[in-house]
């Protein structure tokens, strides 16, 4: 099942953010994990020192980079950039 806050990581379905609103500024976020390959793939960057840069399923155009995991559900976001419509 598709949520509207669906994020994704080389383009794999990685998960989706609890929040209202679709997250869009720095800061921490609450999300759920898809048990998927594209949230293993996340996992596996960011364990290897990487900045993995996901975007947004519903909006593609909308990209941001993943810092760190802190915990378990909660994701550290940066570097929001809306690029072009094509």
């Amino acid at each position: 099942m598709r949520h509207e806050f669906d994020f994704a990581y080389e383009s794999l379905i990685a998960g989706y953010f609890l929040a209202s609103h679709r997250p869009s500024a720095s800061g921490r976020y609450r999300y759920m994990p898809y048990r998927a390959g594209g949230h293993y793939k996340l996992h596996c960057a960011l364990q290897a020192g990487e900045q993995p840069r996901c975007t947004f399923s519903a909006h593609p155009n909308v990209s941001f980079i993943v810092l760190a995991c802190p915990e378990y559900g909660v994701l550290e976001l940066s570097d929001f950039i809306i690029g072009d419509v094509a």
